[in-house]
């Protein structure tokens, strides 16, 4: 019964001592995000460096390198940035895929028929594609010359730039 009293014992002590790491860690923790929010308090009332150096020793740290100050603020930019994308990328996929539905599926006795767009209802067609080419015959008229009466007609003169006014 001894020994297993001294087994029991020394597993408390381990369960102590993982419980004292456990808050030291948790303590460390708490100062690393209390100075960063010592260094935001910087940035944001952008206090000079005396006025920093007198902030951080009043809760017992080093004060901060300028260097420091200037990875958080960067960091925080890049942050923004990235998030702001990221938020345009996800409207913008949204849209697409709004704008992008496809063709309209109706039921039809039972059946399921694509219609077109803007359509109510299924329009069949009498007679196919094929059917249409066999009885099909291609025109040319002769002598209207390339785009007829409708082709862009030349200037002769140089058209004037600028406001215009019409009397």
């Amino acid at each position: 019964s001894a020994g297993g009293s001294g087994s029991g014992s020394g597993s408390s002590c381990s369960h102590s001592s993982s419980l004292q790491v456990l808050l030291e860690a948790l303590r460390l923790s708490e100062r690393e995000i209390s100075r960063t929010e010592l260094l935001w308090k910087v940035l944001i009332y952008n206090l000079t460096a005396a006025d920093t150096d007198l902030l951080f020793k009043e809760y017992d740290f080093q004060p901060p390198s300028p260097d420091e100050l200037s990875k958080l603020s960067s960091s925080s930019l890049l942050h923004k940035r990235q998030t702001t994308m990221k938020t345009r990328q996800a409207m913008k996929a949204a849209l697409k895929s709004k704008n992008k539905k496809g063709p309209v599926k109706r039921y039809l006795n039972n059946e399921l028929v694509v219609v077109g767009k803007k359509e109510k209802y299924l329009k069949e067609e009498k007679e196919s594609a094929e059917d249409r080419a066999k009885t099909s015959v291609e025109l040319y008229v002769v002598g209207i010359g390339r785009g007829g009466r409708h082709a862009v007609k030349i200037a002769r003169e140089e058209k004037k730039k600028g406001p215009r006014s019409h009397k």
